[in-house]
């Protein structure tokens, strides 16, 4: 044994002294080549600048020290700009290569693989650039939404037209998160700011921070969005709180390379910015734009912009994109803006016309435009996160649906969108929660969903108490609401009803409706508890249900055959079941607040199914599913497929 070892270590020995000196054992990663990455300095200074720009004051920054600043230029010069893409796939060392001798500028990271180029010679760098380039777009110049001249309005009507002072109430915003403004720049010397509320931000021009506003136009738009508020001077934004950083991507005249914008808006996701402002536009679709949008989206940021000036139907972009808000400007008589462009793009609309905000030196000034509405819906944007701050845009548009006061036609229209952003509503239906509705319970998706749309409230207390009956006043305004009737000015004729009583104008709506008689004694008894047989009689009648196709047949029902079909149709649409899934109803038993939420949640679906299958309209059937979307996802299973199953037969012609 001792002598295989010493054989071993000799032949090992040898073997070493064999090899040339510097040698080594192969490894693993052998033949595997390791480059130093061409764009490190870059990035790394794109790094610092991502760092710098969220400083509260802006400071010196020494010439040099963020690496070759990149060739941009006045959109006025007029030179010849191009966004180039390179494959995903392509080595970072060839597109060095192809770029070492060029004049450009990496957007965002280079990871992206995207660049500004300003050549002359486009084939030339192509023919050199060979199979490395996936796309090329011209880098148009982009223009802010600039004002149009207006009539003075006497001060900030948009505090009121939007419902901005009750939303105080429940957020004025918060620092904890970034409010990007793509613009002009800002003026740092208006007192009207509260000092470290806007961030140093950048200059895209100038390649430094942004101290001043050459335009006005950003100091505007900024106004808009937080100027400050209780101070004793000027103006109050839309958010108190906020921590905004401005980007200056457009010049003195308000003109602006795309590119620019491309890049903002890579630096402000990459910066977590969750609302993101684009008062600016063009006419041309862009799909670097749309994908830095988008990334920007896919990162959590809610994108607002203008819809534009023109009185057009034309797409403007970005405001067209998918996912961004696109807001249109209206009156303080909330009639559209005359300016403002019109399209199936547009979300929303807010004031628009003679605005009262901040001006580019260091006072007030009017102004209208979308450029102005746009900031009002990002401000909104903002007090939404800080009151929900894993907020989604898709959460942020279901909220803009159901809260907006509609304008114009009924329903969505391309002039208004879904209507007149309501900040009290919306943040109202953001923060809905009761202490006693847990989300375990059969009743919490119903008694959120309608909490939301304001059909039914909590108590002085912030309880819902979902187990307590419903008085017969409380009901009819519930149904009458729910059930969208006209109640406004109506005085129900009941002697033991008054008719200054806030609850008169729901119970006269519903009995113009026939949908309630009162007793045979003439009275409406309105603080009685309503009973499950004539919740179904009332309901049945405000929403003119009919028959449903669902078995159903309970063993106590009154012998009255007009009470007992009432039942029987709400049954047979799967709004109400028999007590823990029996044959027994109990209809004179007592309603409770948790079982009128499920009532009204499922008749709102089904009145809206039955429209839709007279109608045979598409927008019908959008109406409804989103009606059958809005019911509980795991409550009541075989209601939901049974609506689910009636919306996907009905057939548009």
């Amino acid at each position: 044994m001792l002598k295989r070892l010493i054989a071993f270590i000799a032949a090992l020995l040898l073997l070493i002294t064999l090899l040339p000196l510097g040698a080594s054992v192969p490894s693993a990663a052998a033949g595997r080549e390791t480059l130093p990455d061409p764009f490190a300095a870059e990035d790394s200074a794109r790094e610092r600048k991502l760092s710098l720009m969220q400083e509260g004051i802006p400071r010196e920054i020494r010439a040099g020290s963020l690496g070759t600043r990149p060739p941009t230029a006045s959109a006025a010069s007029g030179e010849k700009r191009y966004i180039v893409g390179f494959r995903k796939n392509s080595s970072k060392t060839d597109i060095s290569g192809v770029l070492k001798d060029e004049r450009y500028s990496l957007i965002g990271s280079s990871d992206n693989r995207l660049a500004c180029l300003v050549t002359a010679d486009l084939d030339g760098f192509l023919a050199k650039a060979g199979d490395l380039v996936d796309q090329v777009e011209e880098d148009f110049v982009i223009h802010a939404q600039r004002a149009v001249d207006d009539p003075y309005a006497p001060d900030q009507w948009a505090l009121d037209s939007m419902k901005l002072r009750p939303a105080w109430n429940r957020t004025i915003g918060s620092v904890g998160f970034y409010i990007a403004v793509l613009d002009t720049g800002f003026n740092r010397q208006h007192p009207d700011f509260q000092p470290g509320h806007i961030r140093a931000g950048w200059d895209y021009l100038n390649w430094d921070h942004v101290y001043t506003d050459p335009n006005g136009h950003g100091t505007n738009v900024t106004g808009v969005i937080a100027a400050a508020a209780n101070n004793s001077i000027g103006i109050a934004g839309t958010v108190w709180r906020s921590a905004v950083i401005p980007f200056r991507v457009l010049d003195a005249n308000g003109d602006g390379y795309v590119s620019d914008a491309v890049g903002a808006i890579y630096d402000a996701a990459d910066m977590g910015c969750r609302v993101i402002n684009l008062s600016l536009g063009h006419y041309e679709f862009l799909e670097f734009e749309e994908e830095a949008v988008r990334y920007a989206q896919d990162k959590g940021a809610i994108v607002v912009a203008a819809a534009g000036n023109d009185n057009s139907s034309q797409y403007s972009y970005p405001a067209s994109y998918e996912g961004v808000f696109s807001v249109g400007a209206v009156t303080s008589e909330h009639l559209r803006a005359s300016f403002s462009n019109y399209n199936d793009r547009v979300d929303l609309v807010a004031p628009g016309q003679s605005v009262l905000t901040t001006d580019g030196s260091r006072y007030y000034g009017y102004a209208s435009g979308t450029s102005f509405s746009s900031p009002y819906v990002a401000g909104v944007a903002a007090l939404a996160v800080s009151l929900r701050p894993k907020l989604t845009a898709a959460q942020f548009l279901e909220a803009v649906k159901a809260t907006s006061r509609d304008l114009g036609p009924r329903g969505y229209d391309v002039k208004y969108g879904h209507g007149l952003v309501d900040a009290s509503a919306l943040l109202a239906y953001l923060d809905v929660s009761f202490p006693d509705v847990i989300k375990a319970s059969w009743y919490h998706g119903y008694v959120i969903n309608l909490a939301r749309q304001g059909i039914v409230n909590g108590y002085s207390t912030g309880t819902f108490r979902p187990s307590y009956g419903v008085r017969r006043d409380h009901a009819s305004k519930m149904i009458a609401v729910a059930a969208g009737l006209n109640y406004k000015g109506k005085r129900a004729d009941f002697p033991d009803v008054a008719k200054t009583d806030e609850m008169s104008p729901y119970i006269a709506a519903l009995a113009e409706e026939g949908a309630i008689r009162g007793y045979p004694d003439g009275t409406f008894r309105p603080k009685k508890q309503i009973t499950r047989e004539q919740i179904c009689q009332i309901t049945a009648k405000a929403f003119h249900l009919e028959m449903g196709d669902l078995p159903a047949d309970f063993t106590d029902l009154s012998p009255n055959e007009e009470i007992r079909g009432y039942v029987l149709i709400l049954a047979s649409n799967g709004i109400v079941k028999g007590i823990g899934g029996s044959e027994q109803f109990d209809p004179r038993g007592d309603v409770t607040r948790a079982q009128m939420t499920k009532i009204l949640s499922i008749a709102m679906a089904v009145s809206a199914i039955q429209k839709a299958e007279t109608a045979m309209s598409q927008e019908a059937v959008d109406a409804a599913q989103a009606l059958v979307d809005f019911l509980p996802e795991n409550q009541d299973l075989d209601t939901r497929d049974y609506l689910q199953a009636r919306i996907d037969a009905i057939q548009i012609p």
